[in-house]
C-alpha cells in the first residue's frame, strides 16, 4: 500500500494494493492514518484522492477523517484494462476489457462512454451490451460527483445511495435549486434537509424552506397526535415556531405566502372554514366518505329478516347456546346491511357473534364467499383461532405492496366477497381505510368488529368513532357473560372502563397489583418476574412487558435493555450484532417496525432470533424465527427490527398474550389515560400484573379525556 502525505497533514494519494475495504490502515513515521467510512466503488489497485479532518484516537492515534474522495480515471492501458474489468462496469471481464483496450488504447474509456456504438466491433459485445456499458460508466462518474459534493454536508454514504437512487443524474441540479427536495427521500426528514441547505446558505426565510416547514409541521402534527388538518392560524404559528430563532424572524406573510404557493402547486388543500390539509391525507378522507355513502346507498335486505330469524334460533338449538338480544340484533342487523359495525368490550361475545354470522350466512347461501381480515398478522391469527376459518391481514388481502396507496384502483384490484369481516377495526387509520372502500367490491357486505373504548389507530385519522358519529348502522354489545364474570381481567377492564378503581381479590389468580413507588425497584421486579415465569416454562413469546412510553427509566428502551441482559446476555459463543445502539443476540426476542411485503412480514409481528452469521465483514445477516416460517435480515436492514421483550401499549393493539406485565408510574404522567390502561388490560388472556402506585393507577383511570383527532369523516359522510 502507497501513500503520499503532504506536510500539511493532508493525504493526497493512496494506492490500495490489497483487498481491505471499509477500514484502511495507513503505516506512516509519524502515525498510523485510518480512513474512516464505506468507499464505494473502491477497488484493489484504484488510486483515489481523499480529504478530511484530523482527529487523535486513543488506541489507533492520528486518524483522518473522511469527508469525501476523488476517484481518478485511469490513463494507462493496464489501468483502463482493470478499470474496465471491475465490478464498477457490469458485464466486462478480463479477457474483453484487455479486447476494448487492445483496439482502443488511450481512447478506450471515451468510446465506452460517448460512443458505446464502437464497441460492437469487439467479438461478444451486442448493441445493448455496450449501451449498458456506456450507462454504467456515465452512472459511475455521476455518482462520484455526487458523492464528492454530498460527503461534506455530514451524510452518509449510504444516505448519498439512496439520495442518488431517488434523482440520479439530475441530484445536484435538483438539490442546488432546492435543497429541501431531500425530504421527499425516506428517512430524511426537513430537520436534515434544514441542516444541509443551511451550511449550502440557502437564507433562513427562503420560499423552499418555508413550504417544507409547513408541510413538516402538517406531517409531525398527523404523526404525533393523530391530525388529518390543522387550522389555519395553528398551522402559522407552529410553522414560525420551527423556522424561527433568536437571530432569524420568519413572517406571518412569508408563511402566508407559502401556504399559497403549496395550494397551487396541490400540496395542501385550504378549506373555507380555514381547515389545511396534507393534499393526500384530504383526498383519502374525501375518496373514502365517497365510498362510505356509496355503498350505504347501495340498499339493504341482503337476506330476508325472517329467514335470518329462523336461521337463528336453530344455530342456538344446534350449539345449545342462548344468544343475547343484542348479539342477534348485530347478527341481523350484519345480514341485512351493506354496511355495519358490531362494538363491545371483552366478555360481551363479539366472538360468538361473528362465529354465528359466519355459520347463519353459509346456511342462507352456500355459494357465499365470506372472507375475515385484521390490521395485524396476530390479530389475523387470532381471528383464525376462534372462528376456525382463514383469516387474513388487510395489507395482504388488498395485495399492497411497493405500489403507492392513493391511486386510483382498477377493476382487478377489487376484493371479490360477499361478506367482508374486519376484526380490531379500532387500528384502522385513515390511510389504510381510504384503500379498504376503495378495494371492496360495490355489493361486498362490510362489517367492521371493533371496540370504541381502546386507543384509537397509530396513523392519522379515528376511523372508528368517525363512522359511528356518522350514524353507520352498529350495535354495541354491553351484557357480559357469566363465564367472563369468572375472570378478574375481564371485570377490571370494564371496571377501568366506567372509571372505577379496580378490585385485587384473594384467591384470584389472573390479576395482580404490586404497589412501587420506587422506579429502579420498579424496574427490577419486572425482571424478576418475567425470570421467574420464564424459568416456571413459559416461553418468552407468552410474556409481555407494555409501557406506555418508549423513554423514562421505565419506558420500553430501558426494559428492553435490563431484560435483554437477564434473559440473554452476552455470551462468547452466542452470535451478536449491532445497529444504532441495539445489541441483537440469537435468541432475542424481536419485533417488525414496518411492512415489508416482499419479506412477507409486517408491522408488530414477534418473532425469536434464530441464528445468525457475523463472520465475513460483508456478509452479516440474521434470521427471525415468526411462527413457523424464518426471515433473513441483511445488517443494513436491521432499522425494521427492535427488541421487544417490551413494547409500547400502542404496539400491542391488535395482539394478545398469556401475561401482561405493565408499569403504572407516574413518571408517564403525560401518557396517563383510561383508555391506555383498559388496552393494555384487554391484551392479557390469563393474567395482568401492574406495577406502580394507586396514585398512579388512580390518575388514569380518572383521566377520560379522549384526546381529539382533527378529521371530517363523519361529516363529509353525514
Amino acid at each position: 500500500m502507497e501513500q503520499d502525505l503532504e506536510i500539511n497533514g493532508v493525504v493526497k494519494r493512496i494506492i490500495f494494493k490489497k483487498d481491505e475495504f471499509h477500514i484502511f490502515h495507513l503505516e506512516t513515521d509519524e502515525a498510523v492514518i485510518t480512513v474512516l467510512g464505506e468507499l464505494i466503488q473502491v477497488d484493489t489497485g484504484d488510486e483515489i484522492e481523499v480529504w478530511g479532518k484530523w482527529a487523535s484516537h486513543p488506541k489507533y492515534g492520528r486518524q483522518l477523517k473522511l469527508e469525501g474522495f476523488r476517484k481518478k480515471i485511469p490513463t494507462s492501458l493496464e489501468g483502463m484494462e482493470e478499470y474496465l474489468a471491475s465490478d464498477l462496469v457490469k458485464g466486462i471481464g478480463p479477457k474483453t476489457a484487455k479486447k476494448i483496450v487492445k483496439l482502443y488504447g488511450e481512447k478506450s474509456l471515451e468510446i465506452a462512454q460517448n460512443e458505446p456504438e464502437k464497441l460492437t466491433a469487439v467479438k461478444g459485445i451486442t448493441a445493448k451490451k455496450a449501451e449498458e456499458i456506456s450507462s454504467c460508466l456515465k452512472q459511475a462518474l455521476e455518482f462520484q460527483k455526487v458523492m464528492m459534493e454530498l460527503l461534506p454536508f455530514g451524510l452518509t454514504v449510504k444516505t448519498i445511495i439512496k439520495i442518488y437512487r431517488q434523482f440520479g443524474g439530475n441530484t445536484l441540479p435538483k438539490l442546488i435549486e432546492n435543497p429541501y427536495s431531500l425530504t421527499s427521500v425516506p428517512q430524511i426528514g426537513f430537520i436534515k434537509a434544514d441542516s444541509i441547505a443551511r451550511k449550502m446558505n440557502v437564507p433562513f426565510d427562503s420560499i423552499h424552506r418555508i413550504k417544507a416547514g409547513i408541510e413538516y409541521v402538517l406531517q409531525e402534527e398527523a404523526n404525533q397526535h393523530g391530525h388529518l388538518y390543522l387550522e389555519k392560524d395553528y398551522l402559522a404559528e407552529k410553522t414560525r415556531e420551527l423556522l424561527t430563532d433568536e437571530d432569524e424572524t420568519v413572517e406571518m406573510e412569508q408563511i402566508g405566502a407559502g401556504l399559497g404557493l403549496l395550494e397551487i402547486e396541490g400540496n395542501i388543500v385550504i378549506e373555507k372554514e380555514g381547515l389545511i390539509y396534507w393534499g393526500v391525507f384530504h383526498y383519502w378522507e374525501r375518496e373514502a366518505a365517497m365510498a362510505v355513502m356509496e355503498k350505504l346507498g347501495g340498499g339493504n335486505d341482503k337476506f330476508d329478516l325472517t329467514k335470518v330469524s329462523v336461521k337463528l334460533e336453530e344455530y342456538q338449538q344446534k350449539n345449545n347456546i342462548l344468544m343475547a338480544d343484542k348479539q342477534k340484533d348485530a347478527i341481523a342487523m350484519a345480514c341485512t346491511c351493506r354496511l355495519s359495525v358490531i362494538t363491545g368490550g371483552p366478555g360481551t361475545g363479539k366472538t360468538q357473534t361473528v362465529r354465528a354470522l359466519i355459520d347463519i350466512w353459509k346456511d342462507l347461501r352456500q355459494d357465499k364467499k365470506i372472507v375475515l381480515a385484521a390490521p395485524t398478522g396476530r390479530a389475523a391469527r387470532r381471528m383464525k383461532e376462534v372462528t376456525g376459518q382463514e383469516a387474513v391481514t388487510i395489507h395482504r388481502l388488498l395485495k399492497l405492496g411497493k405500489r403507492e396507496g392513493f391511486q386510483e384502483f382498477d377493476e382487478g384490484d377489487h376484493v371479490r366477497a360477499d361478506l367482508l369481516v374486519i376484526d380490531e377495526f379500532s387500528m384502522v387509520d385513515m390511510h389504510l381505510f381510504y384503500q379498504l372502500m376503495a378495494s371492496v367490491d360495490e355489493a361486498t357486505s362490510l362489517v367492521f368488529i371493533g371496540d370504541t373504548d381502546q386507543l384509537p389507530s397509530v396513523g392519522p385519522g379515528n376511523v372508528l368513532r368517525e363512522i359511528l358519529a356518522a350514524g353507520i348502522p352498529s350495535v354495541r354489545l354491553t351484557e357480559i357473560f357469566r363465564q367472563a364474570h369468572q375472570s378478574q381481567i375481564v371485570v377490571n377492564a370494564h371496571r377501568c372502563n366506567r372509571g372505577e378503581s379496580l378490585e385485587f381479590k384473594e384467591g384470584k389468580d389472573d390479576f395482580f397489583f404490586i404497589q412501587e413507588e420506587d422506579n429502579q425497584q420498579l424496574v427490577k421486579g419486572i425482571v424478576q418476574i418475567v425470570v421467574r415465569l420464564v424459568g416456571e416454562g413459559n416461553p418468552i413469546e407468552d410474556i409481555q412487558v407494555l409501557s406506555p412510553m418508549k423513554k423514562t427509566e421505565v419506558g420500553v428502551e430501558s426494559l428492553n435493555n435490563v431484560l435483554q441482559g437477564a434473559l440473554n446476555p452476552y455470551h462468547p459463543l452466542k452470535g451478536q450484532m449491532e445497529k444504532k445502539n441495539i445489541v441483537y443476540r440469537v435468541g432475542d426476542k424481536v419485533m417488525q417496525l414496518v411492512n415489508n411485503y416482499d419479506k412477507e412480514v409486517f408491522n408488530g409481528d414477534i418473532g425469536i432470533i434464530y441464528q445468525m452469521e457475523t463472520g465475513e465483514q460483508d456478509n452479516h445477516w440474521l434470521e427471525v424465527l415468526y411462527e413457523d416460517r424464518r426471515v433473513k435480515y441483511s445488517k443494513e436492514e436491521l432499522d425494521e427490527l427492535t427488541l421487544a421483550y417490551a413494547i409500547t401499549v400502542h404496539k400491542s393493539q391488535g395482539s394478545e398474550y398469556q401475561v401482561v406485565i405493565m408499569p403504572v408510574s407516574t413518571q408517564h404522567y403525560i401518557m396517563l389515560a383510561r383508555n391506555l390502561i383498559y388496552t393494555g388490560i384487554t391484551r392479557a388472556r390469563s393474567k395482568v400484573i401492574l406495577l406502580g402506585t394507586t396514585k398512579a393507577l388512580s390518575i388514569a383511570i380518572k383521566n377520560n379525556k379522549v384526546v381529539q383527532r382533527n378529521s371530517k369523516l363523519a361529516s363529509r359522510i353525514g
